[in-house]
């Protein structure tokens, strides 16, 4: 068996209280199947769910992956302003 990574998204929609107990439920029922999962995740409606694979496959792991890179975004400057706290209009020039 493979590891996967499973995200399930509309859990109880009318109530958001009920989405945590059926997360656990769903993971329950899913481990009793035979095999091992577990709650990776839960945001919103919406839980993500983590079923290892066989230890016989080495180097094969999931890795959670996001774009971030640091320094990616920087802050814009702050545009001149008069003594009255108003925007310069026409004045580009930034404070740096």
């Amino acid at each position: 068996a493979k590891n996967e990574l499973v995200e399930v998204r509309g859990i109880s929609r009318d109530k958001k209280r009920e989405v945590f107990a059926t997360t656990e439920e769903l993971g329950l029922a899913l481990s009793e199947q035979g095999n091992f999962v577990t709650v990776v995740e839960q945001k919103g409606f919406a839980s993500t769910f983590y079923c290892p694979g066989d230890d016989e496959v080495v180097g094969k792991k999931i890795i959670r992956r996001t774009s971030f890179k640091e320094g990616q975004w920087t802050k814009k400057p702050k545009p001149k302003r008069d003594n009255k706290g108003q925007i310069i209009k026409g004045e580009y020039e930034y404070f740096d």
